[in-house]
């Protein structure tokens, strides 16, 4: 077990380590069992791996821990009751299933939410407790009730031939623990299993380790315990903890030396994490400089903060940094709003991880539906979703109908059509009923014949008459749907010049288990994310925000030690992503849920020793105008201080507030707006100039379809459509004028509004 701590090498490790397997050891590529939890991490590792070996790493089972099982599962899911071409149902799919569960037990939503119910069964997935063990139990009627629930969605599931994300490694961890030849099988066949991030592990992930190494410990981890932020889907620390005691012989290395961060950041990091108490002992160094001091300011408010943040970016990028060196951090994506608000004002060009996937959209949804249901004729989601898409005159009591008559006869719903004498159907549903028949007649020809996975979307397409009618609607959101399902057509085509024997069933696996992290690439533009989504990433300069009591920590894990401590190793992760300079802030109050909040600086700086960074108290300067001067407060403010001395914090009240200096429902102005007003001058406040970087990148983050602009000639407009890519970039704008244009983007003389 090798101890890497943040930004010490462990990815190189486990690839070094695969490498010397295969050329010192001799041992066979397929005979290792390489897991860990990102697409993006395991394509990493299949690079350097053949970097090192100059060996095609197409036999190494290198992999995500799900995609992983997904492959083992497609072989033998016939000895747990399924067949090759079962479905992966996203979150989508499974609120979409437990709708229809909790409809036809009269459950109403209200008192149950499809998503609560969701989130208690997938905790007894990740800890490997079936529906058969708890059948039965339960100590309060809600509790049994809940439990029935788990047995009839998971009977749906494989009614439908499907599994959702945690299926595929529990169902793995059921196969091999009750079928002995499949399990010797693969014991054999892994002679080495190796775990990345082993510390983010669940009971499930552990179990299905410990089936494929307990016999002959040939088995390699590496992970951070001081990064184990993921207890609130399953995670066990403790995992990587009692490692030791779980296998017998094991030796125990440490990566202690950091490359990534200066000694500034480390210090700080290192302090923050020294007061956890659930930990190995280990403490990160650097041969490296010093580095620049971290800086804590505290803001008047939340948009006090996105204001002077954006200021700070917007001076590192005159001076040279490029937008993709620079990150903002935070706990809740809600935090990014005002950040967004500014960026747009200031032509600051971001991107932010965490937004709506591709693969989320409406009309990728409805394709994908399509090729679901070719792929697994059982897939009743799937089918539901397409049956009446595009309008065929199928209304929800001919769906009931269907649904109810196949449930009867033991068939999915597409299975009982493809057998069912539609011209027994009566009423507008008769002729659309017909109509779907036929297309899945024919797509089930084109499935069955092996045809490339695009000719089969797109006799999808033609058959339908979606693209058409999307074309007749005329309408700038249409034309946006028609780009989409060109752009999927695209995606496709890729897929298959990347793997020329791949097929619609792997096509669809891929699609499914990607996630917003493995589709994340640095370019040109600041990156705003979560800290959970920051793991693993490192950034030249990062700007760590919200640091406040409610928001990091949130008030429900204040007063539970174990949650707390995740907090505190989500802070650690945060400041080991910066790799030159680190800027925390927090706000003296915060628009939280429509009301203006008393906020104030997280408990978890008051653990920190003084003198580890510096303390900026930007809520008592004027900083907002002034535009040819310095920016000099009018009055003495409290001098910048360390952290540390007595007077750092305001006087603490009941309930995690601090007392501030105002009770109304408005933030607190700073003195310049009084002073305005008394002298009757409006004060000028400053905007700072758009950086002179690539504004080809500029464009191909910011223009977008919706946007506002202002153009000198033809007024304020919104861009209607945005075409080509970057220098070629194509907008047509639609000025409140009634007039349509249609410019180059990088010719085009606008601004945002």
């Amino acid at each position: 077990m090798v101890f890497a701590g943040a930004g010490t090498g462990k990815t190189r490790v486990l690839t070094a380590r695969i490498a010397w397997l295969v050329r010192e050891r001799n041992v066979f590529p397929a005979k290792i069992f390489a897991a860990t939890f990102t697409n993006k991490a395991a394509k990493e590792m299949r690079e350097r791996v053949a970097k090192l070996t100059g060996l095609n790493c197409d036999g190494l089972w290198i992999g995500t821990f799900h995609s992983m099982c997904a492959r083992l599962l497609r072989m033998e899911a016939r000895h747990i009751g399924y067949n090759s071409s079962f479905t992966i149902y996203d979150t989508d799919d499974q609120q979409s299933l437990m709708k229809t569960i909790l409809k036809e037990r009269g459950i109403d939503e209200k008192s149950l939410q499809p998503k609560s119910a969701l989130h208690r069964i997938s905790s007894y997935k990740n800890s490997c407790i079936p529906f058969a063990e708890l059948d039965g139990t339960g100590k309060s009627y809600a509790d049994r009730e809940l439990i029935s629930i788990y047995g009839a969605y998971q009977d749906a599931l494989k009614r439908c031939n499907a599994m959702d994300f945690d299926d595929l490694i529990c169902n793995t961890v059921y196969l091999l623990h009750g079928n002995e030849e499949v399990r010797e099988q693969w014991r054999k066949r892994f002679e080495h299993v190796l775990v990345d991030e082993y510390q983010d592990t669940n009971t499930a992930q552990f179990r299905l380790i410990k089936l494929f190494a307990g016999s002959h410990g040939r088995i390699f981890v590496v992970g951070d315990d001081d990064q184990s932020i993921y207890a609130w889907r399953g995670a066990k620390i403790e995992n990587i903890l009692g490692f030791a005691e779980q296998f017998e012989g094991t030796k125990v290395f440490k990566l202690e030396q950091n490359y990534r961060s200066t000694t500034s950041i480390l210090d700080l990091a290192n302090s923050v994490i020294a007061n956890n108490t659930v930990r190995a002992d280990k403490k990160l160094w650097t041969a490296g400089e010093p580095g620049r001091e971290v800086v804590t300011s505290e803001f008047r408010d939340d948009r006090h903060e996105a204001d002077k943040v954006s200021d700070k970016i917007a001076r590192l990028l005159r001076d040279g940094s490029k937008p993709g060196d620079v990150a903002i951090l935070y706990r809740t994506n809600a935090q990014s709003r005002s950040f967004e608000d500014v960026f747009r004002k200031k032509k600051i060009p971001y991107v932010i991880v965490g937004g709506l996937s591709f693969y989320e959209r409406k009309e990728i949804k409805d394709c994908i539906a399509y090729l679901r249901i070719i792929a697994n004729p059982k897939d009743d989601v799937s089918f539901s979703r397409i049956i009446n898409v595009p309008a065929r005159g199928i209304g929800d009591k001919t769906q009931e109908k269907i649904a109810a008559a196949a449930l009867a006869q033991n068939l999915s719903m597409a299975e009982y059509l493809a057998g069912a004498d539609a011209e027994s159907f009566t009423g507008t549903a008769k002729k659309g009923l017909v109509q779907l028949s036929k297309l899945l007649s024919g797509t089930t020809e084109l499935y069955t014949g092996d045809f490339p996975p695009k000719d089969i979307l797109e006799y999808v397409l033609k058959e339908t008459g979606y693209i058409n009618l999307l074309e007749a609607e005329d309408t700038e959101e249409a034309r946006g749907r028609i780009e989409n399902i060109s752009e999927l057509l695209n995606a496709i085509e890729e897929f298959s010049d990347d793997n020329p024997d791949g097929t619609l069933l792997q096509f669809l696996e891929q699609i499914t288990l990607v996630a917003d992290i493995d589709k994340w690439e640095p370019g040109q533009a600041v990156t705003m994310l979560t800290l959970h989504s920051a793991k693993g990433l490192e950034f030249p300069h990062v700007f760590l925000t919200g640091l406040e009591n409610g928001i990091m920590p949130s008030f429900a894990n204040m007063d539970d030690k174990a949650k707390l401590e995740e907090e505190r190793r989500l802070l650690y992760v945060g400041i080991t992503r910066a790799m030159k300079t680190l800027d925390i802030s927090y706000c003296k109050s915060r628009l939280r849920f429509g009301q203006w909040t008393i906020m104030g600086p997280s408990m978890l700086l008051n653990s920190v020793p003084d003198g580890m960074y510096r303390f900026v108290d930007e809520a008592a300067m004027f900083d907002y105008f002034e535009p040819d001067e310095p920016l000099t407060p009018r009055s003495s403010p409290s001098p910048s201080r360390s952290f540390g001395s007595s007077d750092r914090f305001p006087s603490r009240q009941a309930g995690g507030g601090y007392q501030q200096p105002y009770g109304r429902k408005e933030p607190p102005q700073p003195s310049w707006k009084s002073a305005a007003r008394d002298a009757a001058v409006k004060p000028t406040r400053k905007v700072l100039e758009a950086p002179n970087y690539d504004e080809v990148s500029q464009v191909e983050v910011v223009l977008r379809t919706g946007l506002r602009i202002g153009h000198a000639e033809y007024g304020a407009g919104k861009i209607v459509h945005v075409s080509g890519f970057g220098a070629d970039t194509r907008i047509e704008v639609l000025f409140d004028s009634g007039d349509r244009k249609k410019m180059m983007a990088k010719f085009a003389k606008f601004e945002i509004l």
